[in-house]
């Protein structure tokens, strides 16, 4: 079972990045396990060009931040919002199988307030 998050954390410019925390217990190649700085990813330029741990990790590493609740790992995106959110977030309307045996859940979406038909992602 994964217990990995994800959240929007605002850069100093107003720029928007997501921090990303892998809770999964891992074993590399060589036979070693990932370390905890490992199990952080962040798409902003530091991390992402550099491969240092950056300005937006570093709370959550250390404890100054908390990690934010997770409330169900399981999303659904909106295809006029262009998002993914939790399924618990939405006004759930009908869920039904397509061909392949995947659940496709319609729902209203609570931004847009649009009626929506999505994969369930999880």
């Amino acid at each position: 079972m994964n217990d990995g998050w994800s959240t929007q954390v605002e850069g100093s410019k107003g720029n928007k990045y997501t921090v990303v925390y892998f809770a999964e217990d891992t074993k590399l190649r060589d036979g070693s396990r990932i370390t905890e700085e490992m199990k952080y990813s962040c798409n902003c330029p530091q991390f992402t060009f550099r491969k240092l741990i950056c300005k937006h990790i570093k709370p959550f590493m250390d404890g100054t931040k908390e990690h934010p609740k997770v409330d169900s790992p399981i999303k659904v995106m909106c295809t006029d919002c262009q998002e993914f959110m939790s399924e618990s977030k939405v006004e759930f309307l009908n869920i039904e199988e397509d061909l392949f045996g995947r659940d496709r859940l319609t729902f209203n979406c609570p931004y847009c307030k649009t009626k929506q038909v999505s994969l369930r992602f999880g």
